[in-house]
């Protein structure tokens, strides 16, 4: 369950600009830190390097198809 959740938190760390909290209460954590730890936990980074490494990534792959 705790993975669905980060999962979850991953997709639209990706692919909004929502705020850590916003997306904390969306997919199930009581707080911020809570999805903080959680991530840190199941992929070794904070949500907020993931999302920096993700905006990154996002144009050369924008567009295309899988």
């Amino acid at each position: 369950m705790r993975r669905a959740r980060a999962e979850a938190a991953a997709h639209l760390l990706a692919s909004t600009s929502l705020p850590m909290a916003a997306i904390a209460a969306r997919c199930g954590f009581g707080t911020a830190e809570a999805l903080r730890q959680a991530f840190v936990d199941l992929y070794g980074i904070p949500p907020s390097r993931y999302r920096s490494t993700q905006a990154t990534a996002l144009p050369s792959s924008f567009g295309t198809d899988t």
